[in-house]
C-alpha cells in the first residue's frame, strides 16, 4: 500500500524540472520553486481564462482548475530562491508535470469506475447550482471592481495586439512595395508607428491580471481596501505545509496574489466569489448557533 509520504517523496512538479529544487521528503518541506512567481501567476491566469472561455475541452490539463490552483498554492508555500523567468517551453513542461501529478494521485487514491468498491451514484453526483452567478447578487462591490480591472487589462491587451498586427502588416506591405532590404527595414522601423505599437502591446501584456491597489484604496477608502486585501490576498512564503491537491489550498482562500515585484495579481476573478463563500461558511460554522 502506498503511504501518504511515499506517493510524492518529492513533488513531481518540482522534481521533473531543473528549475525546481525539491526537498528530500514532502512531509518535511515542499522545497523551493526557483521560478518567478509573477511569470507563473500570469501563465496560470491565461490558462484559467482559456478554461472559462472554452471549457475543460479547450484546456491542456486533465483537471485544469484544480491543477492550476494546486500550482498557485505551491507558489504561496515556497520561497523564490534563485528565480528565473518562465518561457512558453518551460510552461509546457510544468503543465506536463501537473498532468502527471494528477494522474499519479488519482491512480493511487481514487478507484476506477469499474472498481466494485466505488461509491454510489449519489456520492458521485455533482451540484448544478451556479454558485458564482448566485453570489454576484451578494458579493461586495469591491470584488466586482477587481473583476472590472482584470477585464479592462485583458481588453487593453487585445486592443493593443490588434493595433500592433495592423501596423505590422502595413509596414511589411510598404517595405515590399519599396523593395527594402532587411537593414533598410530596420532603419525605417525606428521612426515608423510600427515600433511604438508593438512596445505598447508588450507593455499591456505585462499588466494583464494586475490589480491597481492604489485605485482600490481611492475608490473604497484605505480601511475597507486594506481589510479586503488582508482577507483575500497572500504573498509568497506566507503559508506552509500545503502539499496535496486534496488539502486546504491557501490559493483558493486567498485568490489575490502578491508577486515578488509587489504587484497584485488576480488570476481568476470568479474565484473571489467562491473564496467569499468559503469565508462565510467558516463564520457560520464558528457561530454558537451553527448547530441550529
Amino acid at each position: 500500500m502506498t503511504s501518504r509520504c511515499d506517493l510524492f517523496s518529492v513533488p513531481l512538479l518540482m522534481s521533473q524540472s531543473p528549475s525546481f529544487t525539491a526537498a528530500p521528503t514532502i512531509c518535511s518541506s515542499p522545497g523551493a520553486i526557483g521560478i518567478l512567481g509573477s511569470d507563473l501567476i500570469r501563465f496560470s491566469a491565461v490558462e484559467l481564462q482559456r478554461l472559462f472561455d472554452t471549457g475543460v475541452i479547450g484546456a491542456p490539463l486533465a483537471s485544469p482548475y484544480k491543477q492550476i490552483f494546486h500550482l498557485l498554492g505551491l507558489i504561496l508555500c515556497t520561497p523564490a530562491d534563485n528565480p528565473e523567468h518562465v518561457t512558453e517551453d518551460r510552461w509546457k513542461e510544468i503543465l506536463d508535470s501537473l498532468n502527471e501529478v494528477t494522474h499519479s494521485y488519482a491512480s493511487a487514491y481514487f478507484p476506477k469506475p469499474e472498481d466494485p468498491d466505488r461509491g454510489s451514484a449519489e456520492g458521485d453526483g455533482c451540484c448544478d447550482a451556479n454558485v458564482p452567478e448566485l453570489l454576484q447578487h451578494a458579493a461586495p462591490s469591491i470584488s466586482g471592481t477587481v473583476e472590472e480591472q482584470v477585464q479592462k487589462s485583458l481588453d487593453a491587451t487585445w486592443d493593443a495586439r490588434e493595433v500592433a498586427d495592423r501596423e505590422r502588416h502595413r509596414f511589411l506591405d510598404e517595405a515590399e512595395a519599396k523593395n527594402l532590404t532587411l537593414e533598410q527595414m530596420r532603419e525605417a522601423a525606428k521612426t515608423d508607428p510600427v515600433g511604438p505599437a508593438h512596445h505598447q502591446y508588450f507593455r499591456s501584456t505585462e499588466r494583464m491580471f494586475v490589480i491597481d491597489v492604489a485605485l482600490l484604496k481611492r475608490q473604497f477608502g484605505e480601511n475597507d481596501a486594506e481589510f479586503f486585501l488582508q482577507l483575500l490576498s497572500a504573498t509568497r512564503r506566507q503559508f506552509k505545509d500545503y502539499f496535496y491537491p486534496t488539502e486546504e489550498n491557501p490559493a483558493e482562500l486567498h485568490p489575490l496574489l502578491f508577486a515578488e515585484s509587489d504587484e497584485l495579481f488576480c488570476p481568476a476573478p470568479r474565484v473571489l466569489l467562491l473564496a467569499l463563500l468559503r469565508r462565510c461558511e467558516e463564520i457560520l460554522k464558528k457561530s454558537p448557533k451553527s448547530a441550529s
